[in-house]
């Protein structure tokens, strides 16, 4: 995405911030699913304000184009981030990555293990599935309100390909180029039954999470994270059955996100002119990763009964802050699709 809307664009993904502490492959290393929530502890509270603030020029510098990623699971949330930018002049684009769940648990897992696996690192980054659930279940109706209080001035959904399902754009009178369908299509692309690529593309990666190959790894898997290969299977298995087909196997290819940026970069008729300001950068572009589908996950509700073990439980990780800049706002939001 930011080849597409050139040089001048940085990008910034809160999750990130962690890798500057100096003792940080030790302590992921150490501490196996909670290593990100461990050096996150270690870090400074205002380390994102101050980041984050130097790319929109709160510190007097030069005011950067962005593209920011983080999930909009929570109002508050995506509120503080969704201001932060058009408070300060920006025209401010939201993009949604849309799967079902069962892709995203097991991207989640599938992740963390490729990168324990790899002895060059030997460490990887794990999401809580209870985050994840929470995230997952609020996201189509954070998108709505967004196209629909006009929070944003563009707004799109993508698959994990990146191609566009949907796209909608605020006129400059305020109003949106097309009646209201972010949410929805959402939801639509969860529920599609999986082609026959991405089925035989699932099952490779269990495939790889349940080998024994000591060419593979050289340690057990974790429970945690074999719990959640199972229920993304078994979770698949149910979408493969139930699954509503909305997609032609011989259906043109779509228009991927960075053709519709570069588009609407060229489109100076949908500028909405309220938005702007003589000294604002052009465009933040806040990225949206997304994930599953209705409902808690059961690797989440048995963490939440106590029926697995308080070791094996998965930590809150990230480093996002929170609104009011107390708290952390847990949620390593990489690899996850809403």
């Amino acid at each position: 995405m930011s080849q597409a809307l050139g040089a001048s664009v940085a990008t910034y993904d809160g999750d990130d911030n962690a890798e500057i502490h100096p003792r940080y492959a030790e302590i992921m290393r150490d501490n196996g699913l909670q290593g990100h929530s461990a050096v996150e502890r270690r870090l400074p509270d205002d380390l994102h304000e101050e980041l984050i603030g130097h790319l929109r020029g709160d510190m007097g510098g030069p005011k950067y184009d962005v593209i920011a990623s983080h999930p909009f699971g929570h109002t508050k949330h995506a509120d503080y981030w969704l201001d932060g930018f058009r408070d300060r002049g920006y025209e401010t684009t939201a993009v949604f990555v849309t799967t079902h769940e069962s892709n995203s648990m097991l991207g989640i897992a599938h992740r963390y293990q490729k990168d324990r696996d790899d002895l060059g690192k030997g460490y990887g980054r794990w999401v809580d599935p209870r985050l994840h659930d929470a995230m997952y279940l609020n996201t189509p109706h954070i998108a709505h309100e967004f196209e629909s209080t006009n929070r944003v001035d563009h707004i799109y959904v993508t698959n994990r390909d990146g191609e566009v399902l949907y796209e909608n754009h605020r006129n400059p009178d305020g109003s949106m180029r097309k009646d209201l369908g972010a949410r929805e299509a959402i939801i639509e692309e969860r529920d599609r039954t999986p082609a026959p690529q991405e089925i035989a593309r699932f099952d490779a990666i269990v495939a790889y999470m349940r080998s024994t190959d000591p060419a593979v790894r050289t340690e057990p898997v974790d429970d945690m994270v074999k719990m959640a290969v199972d229920y993304a299977e078994q979770d698949h298995q149910a979408l493969r059955r139930d699954g509503t087909m909305t997609t032609a196997p011989t259906a043109p290819p779509r228009r991927t996100i960075d053709a519709a940026l570069q588009e609407q970069l060229q489109d100076k008729t949908v500028v909405p002119e309220p938005a702007k300001t003589a000294t604002a950068s052009r465009l933040a572009r806040l990225a949206q990763s997304g994930q599953s589908s209705s409902g808690t996950s059961r690797i989440a509700r048995l963490a939440q009964s106590g029926s697995v073990p308080s070791s094996q439980r998965p930590q809150n990780t990230g480093g996002t802050p929170s609104p009011r800049g107390g708290s952390r706002d847990s949620g390593d939001d990489r690899g996850i699709e809403f």
